[in-house]
């Protein structure tokens, strides 16, 4: 099977229709990131992620770790990219 994407990562993400959680893959197409969701109810969706596909890979350059968000940690991301910046 011929895709026209490249993957990237995996990730969770929500169903814009139930919002229940759903597995998500994130891509690389036409130079943008996309999530490419996955609910089991509604079936696959996609939806842009970043326009700009430079500032994922910046992000790994750098060292940032983009997770979703757990009940432990309910502001990860927001977290994360704060410690890095230093705040």
């Amino acid at each position: 099977m011929i895709r026209d994407y490249v993957f990237h990562d995996f990730t969770r993400s929500f169903c814009s229709k139930c919002h229940e959680l759903c597995d998500a893959k994130i891509i690389i197409k036409n130079g943008s990131a996309f999530l490419l969701k996955n609910c089991l109810t509604h079936g696959e969706e996609i939806e842009v992620f970043e326009e700009d596909a430079s500032y994922i890979e910046w992000q790994q350059r750098a060292g940032v770790v983009v997770r979703p968000p757990t009940e432990e940690f309910p502001c990860r991301l927001r977290i994360l990219r704060d410690r890095r910046a230093g705040s």
